[in-house]
């Protein structure tokens, strides 16, 4: 399943540079914007095609120490800050572009220096530090827009704008310097220029005054108005600066953006599409939520999720989801439980540094709510808390932190001490699983009602309500249908929830056991599930998935074991159901119905099935009921919380 329009591309800046030539000497001006991936992408295939010998980026000369030293650590991610960073506890709110710079792959000035200096290539900075004058972090515009109007349009309708960058002087005075040292530094005969779009006229304009012949991107009307003379010179000193880890789980806060589509980029730069790795983040997603839940996201529900974010892109005017977006897409069209990795793959970077590679300072970042809008996320999931305290080598996860053990193995050692004995379920999941429960005997008994509901036309009475689908069908009659229920005499007996459809690995699925009610308002259930003590979250705490359950409500009767015979599941489940129920109509919940011969089968006995397609149910309801905990003892149930978060 792909991205609606995914075969598509994005537009392409064509041509994305302007070329100016002198003699023997090219120029090669790449006007960016910052913190656009796709401009990395662009100067990454620069310098591999064009021969370039020189690079002159619009960084700072007078932090070239601290931020060379930052660039050489990439795709590893780094903060240089003057120390001024506001503190909230031990956080630190997301500063803004006065006080740090934040190398990352997805800034293209970054991204030259880094793969220049590793190709060999000397890099200069041509830039003054002012502290007014660091890297801006919002862009207004995407690239994904700016390819499709191009350069051209973009300084036509947006010279406003650009009117009044060049009417502050400091900017002002910063593109001339910079267009000046550009003159100072054309050493080489293919050179390449990357800077920010806003000062690129100046660059232009200083380029054809020495000589250098070229079309520009950049309309002359607009040339021409922004031709700045040379004031005084840019001079301050910026102090210290200080180099810092950031924590995996702020990156996404800093970037503009995310930082699973970084790791793409690094990974391959020159195959890297937005939109396919847009893909990426929920297949890889899926895999996880597979994982966890044995389940997966059909081509159905990503064909509904897909058509939401491009009809939500066309409402935003906006190409590229944002986080926000993809989340709620996941929640909407899937489950929480899917929502909730789609975000964890999304802000995920595979990049992060060794023990031996990490600086002494790790910063953990948190919104500035008096800055911007502030968007909360609520996941109602099945497993509240993380069953692993790390995710993969180097990738620490404290998303979700539970206890931990004091020493290896001590959950385990408890779990095998007590287990033995017999163990308990958790009261919580015993609630939920009853009212659910007794919500699906609800629905088997609105199926059979409606199976001998009868329409007539209306008459002296509503009965119990209009049949809107057959008044329609006979609009053209000017009548009014109306529906009669039978009354309510059926009981629901054993009701059956089988998960897994045949084939799946009986392996995984060995333990048949029942569970006998505590009190009358429990049912006895008997189960196919992991084996306990396989999984262990906790002390003396084992989590098993159902592959099929049996309740029998209410709990007199003797309960049986679901039978290991080698034939088929549905017939042993019903043969099971049949023993155990005290009325004559079984609930069949599962994704495939009964064939007519175990209809038949159960017929013969006197009992009538009744099937309820699991496809009609909530997704993260039926995650909830197919995960269990036991507990070996009972005392252990006052701390369990503490582990399943239920």
């Amino acid at each position: 399943m792909e991205l609606q329009n995914s075969a598509r591309e994005l537009a392409v800046l064509d041509p994305a540079v302007d070329i100016f030539t002198n003699n023997n000497q090219s120029i090669i001006v790449l006007p960016t914007l910052h913190n656009q991936v796709h401009f990395s992408q662009i100067a990454h295939q620069i310098l591999i095609e064009k021969g370039v010998d020189r690079c002159l980026v619009e960084l700072p000369q007078e932090l070239e120490p601290q931020l060379t030293a930052a660039i050489d650590r990439l795709p590893l991610p780094t903060i240089v800050h003057n120390g001024n960073l506001e503190m909230r506890g031990e956080q630190v709110l997301s500063p803004d572009s006065r006080n740090a710079y934040i190398v990352h792959p997805g800034e293209s000035l970054y991204w030259t220096s880094y793969f220049a200096r590793k190709s060999g290539i000397p890099v200069r900075f041509v830039d003054n530090w002012h502290e007014r004058a660091t890297l801006g972090w919002s862009v207004p515009l995407g690239y994904e827009h700016l390819a499709s109007i191009g350069w051209t349009r973009f300084f036509e309708e947006g010279s406003e704008v650009l009117q009044q960058h060049y009417d502050d002087p400091l900017h002002s005075q910063r593109s001339v310097q910079m267009a000046l040292r550009i003159g100072q530094n054309l050493e080489g005969s293919v050179i390449l220029v990357v800077i920010g779009a806003a000062h690129w006229p100046a660059v232009v304009n200083h380029l054809r005054d020495l000589g250098f012949a070229g079309q520009s991107m950049v309309p002359d009307i607009i040339l021409d108005r922004y031709r700045v003379e040379v004031r005084r010179k840019i001079n301050q000193d910026p102090g210290l600066w200080i180099s810092a880890d950031i924590h995996p789980h702020s990156l996404h806060l800093l970037t503009g953006q995310l930082p699973f589509h970084l790791g793409l980029f690094v990974e391959d730069p020159l195959q890297f599409n937005l939109l396919e790795s847009i893909r990426h983040i929920y297949f890889t997603a899926e895999k996880r939520y597979t994982t966890k839940f044995d389940d997966q996201v059909s081509p159905a529900n990503y064909t509904r999720l897909f058509q939401y974010l491009r009809n939500l892109g066309r409402l935003q005017a906006r190409i590229i989801p944002n986080l926000y977006n993809l989340i709620t897409g996941a929640k909407g069209m899937v489950d929480d439980d899917f929502a909730f990795e789609v975000y964890r793959t999304a802000i995920s970077y595979p990049f992060l540094p060794k023990d031996e590679e990490r600086l002494d300072e790790m910063l953990k970042f948190t919104p500035d709510e008096s800055q911007g809008e502030v968007i909360r996320f609520a996941f109602k999931r099945r497993i509240r808390r993380a069953v692993l305290k790390k995710m993969d080598q180097n990738e620490f996860d404290d998303l979700d932190p539970i206890p931990e053990e004091e020493y290896d193995g001590e959950w385990q050692e408890i779990w095998d001490k007590y287990s033995p004995y017999g163990y308990v379920s958790y009261p919580p999941e015993d609630v939920f699983i009853e009212n659910y429960m007794q919500y699906l005997r609800k629905r088997i008994v609105e199926i059979l009602m409606e199976e001998e509901s009868a329409t007539m036309e209306f008459d002296t009475s509503m009965e119990d309500g209009i049949d809107w689908r057959e008044t329609m069908r006979h609009y053209h009659e000017g009548k009014i249908y109306v529906k009669k229920y039978p009354k309510n005499k059926y009981t629901v007996g054993a009701l059956i929830v089988q998960f897994l459809e045949e084939p799946f690995d009986t392996s995984d699925y060995s333990h048949h056991s029942t569970l006998f009610a505590e009190h009358d308002q429990e049912s006895h259930i008997s189960v196919i599930t992991t084996r306990p003590g396989d999984i262990i979250v906790g002390p003396g705490i084992s989590r098993v998935k159902y592959a099929a359950i049996i309740s029998q409500f209410p709990p007199v009767a003797m309960s049986y074991f679901i039978s290991k015979e080698n034939i088929d599941l549905k017939l042993r489940l019903i043969w099971t159901a049949i023993n155990m129920s005290l009325n004559k109509i079984i609930g069949f919940v599962a994704k495939k119905p009964p064939t007519a011969a175990q209809r038949h089968f159960a017929a013969e006995q006197g009992y009538r099935l009744v099937f309820l397609p699991m496809g009609q149910l909530t997704p993260s309801s039926l995650h909830r009921l197919r995960t269990m905990h036991l507990l070996a003892h009972r005392d252990l149930r006052d701390n369990a919380r503490e582990y399943i978060g239920f």
